[in-house]
């Protein structure tokens, strides 16, 4: 399948020099960009097997690895810092979550 792509002439031109830069042609350096930036659906499936976006990224997190999604980390600071927590402390927080009293092991 072949499709076509106009693109200012600037880009362009930055777009080769990368390539060339690279040894490769622009639809190769192209396609590791689009590649790296969007995973496969077979990888992004195993990723998401249990349709949770919110654990694959969690666990992303944890791991050190990249989220199944991109996300402005910026606004979700502030989104976070403007945010009130349910609950004043993590004891409280874990309770409530667990339907019982938690206190941290010392």
């Amino acid at each position: 399948m072949s499709q076509t792509l106009t693109l200012p002439d600037e880009l362009f031109d930055r777009l080769n020099c990368t390539a060339d830069q690279q040894g490769l042609v622009i639809e190769q350096l192209l396609a590791q960009w689009i590649a790296a930036a969007m995973p496969s659906r077979e990888r992004l499936s195993d990723t998401l097997r249990d349709d949770n976006l919110l654990l694959a990224c969690t666990q992303a997190l944890l791991d050190g690895s990249e989220p199944p999604i991109a996300a402005d980390w910026a606004e979700l600071e502030a989104a976070l810092q403007g945010s009130k927590p349910l609950h004043p402390t993590v004891e409280e927080a874990m309770s409530s979550l667990r339907s019982r009293p938690w206190t941290k092991d010392e």
